[in-house]
């Protein structure tokens, strides 16, 4: 990994006196006598798996757990999707923990690609949810046509009664991955 050197006292890491001066001040330090260090940051998927380990999946995720991922497949081209990667860290820790993972998305009550099982696996395929890219198998969480679900109670103020997905009621632990939309 290479060093980068910023000159900014806020970084809050070490400090050594700028060769180019000996400390006294000049362009190259902007005037401060000091260089900070600073590592660059480490890529997003790794942040990702460390961030996970911080949140404590391993108290989560137990030995043959299943486990869904819940993820957003987006249509075909689109490009607001969390690309691939990031679920390929969770898929990857879920495994190291002995769970065995799956990535999930729901049909769309809108007539497109999402709106039945078929459709919606071969975009998720386009769009990198392959299970040779992913290391787990992506599967439409409410069947076929979309009414593959349990209706359970709630003690909601205005609802009392959802229907879930049956895989992802099915599952053991259910990872919720937000995204972005740009919805109106």
């Amino acid at each position: 990994m290479s060093t980068v050197y910023f000159v900014d006292a806020n970084l809050g890491q070490e400090s050594r006196t700028c060769e180019e001066c000996g400390g006294v001040g000049c362009d190259r330090c902007g005037g401060t006598g000091r260089r900070y260090e600073l590592t660059p940051p480490e890529p997003l998927p790794v942040a990702l798996y460390r961030l996970l380990e911080k949140a404590g999946i391993d108290e989560v995720v137990e030995q043959d757990d299943v486990v869904a991922i819940k993820i957003h497949s987006g249509e075909h081209t689109n490009h607001r999707l969390t690309p691939p990667i990031f679920y390929e860290a969770i898929v990857k820790k879920v495994v190291e923990l002995g769970g065995r993972p799956f990535l999930t998305d729901t049909n769309t009550l809108y007539t497109h690609s999402r709106y039945e099982a078929i459709g919606h696996y071969l975009t998720a395929w386009r769009n990198g949810y392959a299970l040779f890219h992913m290391g787990a198998p992506f599967i439409v969480a409410d069947g076929l046509v979309g009414t593959d679900a349990y209706r359970v109670e709630v003690e909601g103020d205005v609802l009392k009664e959802v229907y879930v997905a049956s895989a992802i009621y099915q599952s053991d632990v259910l990872i919720s991955v937000d995204h972005t939309t740009m919805h109106p």
